[in-house]
């Protein structure tokens, strides 16, 4: 199980789990890369966004792979 809200607040600092969610995703599903899901997020967002999203979008997919 992961708990997207308290990655989404400790690396993004609001409540806002969809790139927790994303890597969770692909960890759970393989059918698509965390390095595509990554590399569509820095299409997105710029600098501490960035940042923050990339680390929750990683911690989302490790917490399924070490589950």
């Amino acid at each position: 199980m992961v708990n997207a809200t308290r990655i989404a607040l400790e690396e993004i600092g609001g409540p806002i789990t969809n790139t927790t969610m994303l890597g969770a995703f692909a960890a759970t599903t393989k059918w698509v890369d965390l390095d595509a899901i990554l590399k569509a997020i820095g299409q997105y967002f710029s600098g501490d966004i960035l940042e923050g999203n990339l680390k929750s979008a990683e911690r989302g997919y490790k917490e399924v792979i070490l589950s």
